[in-house]
Order: structure tokens, then C-alpha cells, then sequence
């Protein structure tokens, strides 16, 4: 490696320190061309960038919406088989950026509604 200077500012000996460790070996894009390097200068290159971001952005949001309303399809399903049937369904479906839903987990929910379902109609 280079030799230290006998300053080494904090920040500098930070960013040595995450190198040495390897804390930038795997970062995204690596190896890949910068978006937008070697065209010609835009002037609204950042509004361009925002929109498609804000396009992104509102994709997912109204996949989560679209998620969270057949979530609450799943509560009242009588059969646990059902239920699982329902999520590998919801799961296979899943737009990319959104992680699918646990089996385990929305099993534990459903059981715990239900329980309280049977609960309060007694």
C-alpha cells in the first residue's frame, strides 16, 4: 500500500481503514459505466433523473397498496392450506424492489386473527 503521510486526516484514515477491510468490495455498479457518463452535457439531467426515480418510486408504492389490500383478503380464509396457497399466489406476482411475503410469519397472523375471531364469538 501507499505510505501514511504523518497527517492523516480523519475522514482520509476512515475511507483507508473501509478500503483496507474491503468495506467497497461488493458495492452495486461496480465494474459498470456511471449512468449518464459520455453524453452530451443536459442541463436538466437531474429532472430527468428525479422523474424517472419519482416513476420508480410510484410503481412500487401502488404495488405495496395493491399488497396490502390482498393481504386483508387472506384474515377471513377459513384453511390454513388456503392461506399458503393465497401467499405463494401473492409471492409469484411481486413486482421486483418488493421482498415476498414470509409463509411463517402470515401464518402466525392468520392464526392469531382467527383465534381472536373464535374468541369473540363466544
Amino acid at each position: 500500500m501507499h505510505e501514511r503521510p504523518e497527517f492523516e486526516p480523519p475522514v482520509e484514515r476512515s475511507i483507508r481503514e473501509a478500503i483496507e477491510r474491503g468495506d467497497f468490495a461488493d458495492l452495486p455498479g461496480m465494474g459498470k459505466p456511471i449512468p449518464g457518463a459520455g453524453t452530451r452535457d443536459d442541463a436538466l439531467w437531474w429532472v430527468r433523473s428525479w422523474l424517472e426515480r419519482q416513476r420508480h418510486a410510484d410503481a412500487l408504492h401502488d404495488a405495496r397498496m395493491l399488497l396490502e389490500r390482498r393481504l386483508g383478503d387472506l384474515w377471513p380464509l377459513p384453511r390454513e392450506s388456503e392461506v399458503v396457497a393465497r401467499v405463494a399466489e401473492i409471492n409469484a406476482s411481486l413486482p421486483e424492489g418488493l421482498v415476498p411475503l414470509d409463509v411463517a410469519d402470515v401464518l402466525d397472523t392468520w392464526r392469531a386473527m382467527a383465534a381472536a375471531r373464535r374468541q369473540s364469538t363466544r
